[in-house]
């Protein structure tokens, strides 16, 4: 995901190759303005299109990857109305025919487009691969190894671009045997890892040294970048199945080392448990957003507490007021997955909704204190359906210049386990209104 406009602020191998397939269609869904369903035809084993993450480019044009039935991974760009973008790719969109899954998307101040996907994303050991597009949606030979940087033994978690075209890469170094590490390293713009970052390349973050091994351990998850080139990364720590998570923010210096003069000693990182109210209610995350100021926002649930998690830092990386939620139903199930920066200090948090029986996306937007914002949609909260389709999981979520918010969701058709489940964006104005002009 492009995180600098959200907060506004290695080897390739032969079976993964670019397909170029009949076209899909991204319809406005039928008489629902400010909602497209991106439609892919029937194949052989596509039982499910699953929405993963999205971004918005320099010109305001939303650039989505799903993952497509069990092979197949989809990058879709679409113009500023909604429509897929016939400049991009094959009428809109490219194909990789791969089992590796989706992971998140960016875009880089050409316009370029970088795919992260990984093979085996939750097992103990995984491959990442890093793919850069021209604007236009091919292969860009220029990066990497014929346009693609490769690592074994590296859960990759999330990919972010910087103004001078690196990238940086966040994930877990998850060797088949050893340590887990919170690892994030830097590539250059020709794809090749910067050695001037961190230590050697890469710097790692292990909370509990040799404890952390398999599925425990520290992991870094998606990054964003502030204004003077340092790296903020959302931090969390798994400790087992009948424990409480730790999260938190790490921050960098643009030079890749941790940040003196942020978290607690200067250590660089705010990493603890966390709770809303009594210690019962512990709190977990799901996203950061990154404002001007250096604030950052967390979004997630509390194990005991419905709502989406109200969680704010300081520049400095200090809890700014204690957690908290928001209701939307007094369901357990309700959780945010996606925060994103907007203007004056707040956030928009999008995530699920359980009702009825059924799952919608939950949108609101807090103030600078945590507060709802009231002026924001119907009392500051909204929630969106999609019609045809019984539930409607969200995903991710993007802004772009003029402050509009995307919303990623997989819409889950009425017979599961089918392709009538389809990746969907809905765009909002900026004060949580649909907006009637995307889709038309």
């Amino acid at each position: 995901m492009n995180r600098l406009i959200r907060f506004a602020g290695i080897a390739t191998i032969s079976a993964l190759s670019l397909t170029m397939m009949s076209s899909p269609a991204a319809t406005a869904a039928k008489k629902q303005p400010g909602t497209v369903v991106v439609t892919e035809p029937k194949a052989k084993n596509q039982f499910y299109d699953e929405a993963r993450a999205i971004t918005v480019d320099h010109r305001g044009r939303a650039v989505v990857a799903a993952r497509i039935g069990f092979n197949k991974v989809a990058v879709y760009r679409m113009t500023k109305k909604g429509k897929l973008d016939k400049k991009f790719g094959n009428r809109g969109r490219l194909y990789l025919k791969t089992k590796y899954e989706p992971i998140d998307v960016t875009t880089d101040r050409n316009g370029r487009v970088i795919l992260a996907i990984a093979s085996n994303p939750h097992a103990i050991t995984s491959t990442a691969r890093v793919i850069r597009f021209t604007a236009n949606g091919k292969k860009d030979k220029k990066f990497g190894k014929k346009g693609t940087f490769q690592r074994k033994g590296f859960k990759v978690s999330g990919v972010a671009a910087d103004g001078s075209g690196r990238v940086i890469v966040t994930g877990q170094h998850s060797p088949k045997k050893g340590r887990n590490y919170g690892e994030v390293f830097r590539l250059s713009a020709k794809g090749k890892v910067d050695n001037g970052f961190g230590t050697q390349g890469r710097t790692r973050l292990a909370k509990y040294g040799e404890q952390e091994t398999a599925y425990l351990g520290t992991s870094f998850k998606r990054a964003a970048i502030d204004g003077q080139g340092r790296i903020l990364i959302h931090t969390v720590v798994n400790k087992g199945i009948l424990t409480n998570p730790e999260f938190g923010v790490t921050r960098l210096l643009s030079n890749g080392q941790f940040d003196p003069t942020y978290g607690v000693n200067g250590i660089g990182y705010t990493l603890s448990e966390w709770f809303v109210g009594v210690r019962a209610n512990s709190a977990a995350s799901s996203d950061m957003a990154l404002h001007p100021s250096g604030e950052t926002f967390l979004a997630g649930d509390a194990r005991s507490v419905p709502g989406f998690l109200v969680g704010r830092f300081s520049a400095t990386g200090e809890l700014a007021g204690p957690m908290t939620t928001v209701q939307f139903t007094k369901n357990l199930l309700d959780r945010a997955v996606a925060a994103v920066p907007v203007s004056a200090g707040r956030t928009v948090s999008v995530g699920e909704v359980y009702q009825g029986g059924k799952y919608r996306v939950g949108v609101m937007r807090t103030n600078t204190d945590g507060t709802l914002d009231l002026k924001f949609a119907k009392k500051g909260k909204a929630q969106l359906k999609v019609r045809g389709h019984k539930d409607v999981k969200a995903v991710d979520a993007a802004t772009d210049g003029k402050g509009r918010i995307y919303v990623l969701a997989t819409a889950e058709g009425k017979k599961y386990g089918t392709s009538a489940s389809r990746v969907t964006v809905i765009r909002l104005k900026a004060n949580g209104k649909i907006d009637k002009k995307w889709g038309r």
